[in-house]
């Protein structure tokens, strides 16, 4: 366990995001998501104030989790239009495989307190 899952985070993985309350706000970086980013780009400051304490983790298969790096106010690859509001991505990694590429993982580590799924 991370210790950011200790100091009162809950994982959530990337399959249940389209039906968490709070991470199906997502959009990917590029329809495919093979630019491993994420992130939001509505108005509601509700929204963006609470996707900004979310931290998403990636997991190269057979290494540990490592968090994304934060891209507030950024514009994404495929999607030049979009500046997110709260939004992450995963730093490319030239000197893993294409399988290695294909197997991450992802999660998001939601604050207990806005995490509304039972």
């Amino acid at each position: 366990m991370s210790s950011t899952e200790e100091a009162g985070y809950v994982a959530i993985p990337q399959e249940e995001w389209a039906t968490h309350p709070l991470l199906r706000r997502l959009k990917s970086g590029s329809d495919m998501d093979s630019d491993a980013a994420f992130f939001f780009t509505g108005t509601s400051e509700t929204d963006t104030a609470a996707l900004q304490l979310v931290v998403v983790q990636f997991r190269i298969p057979g290494r540990e989790w490592e968090d994304a790096v934060s891209a507030v106010g950024a514009v994404f690859p495929g999607r030049k239009w979009a500046t997110a509001t709260a939004g992450w991505y995963r730093p490319d990694r030239a000197y893993i495989s294409t399988e290695e590429y294909a197997a991450t993982e992802y999660r998001a580590l939601v604050p207990i307190r806005l995490n509304t799924t039972p």
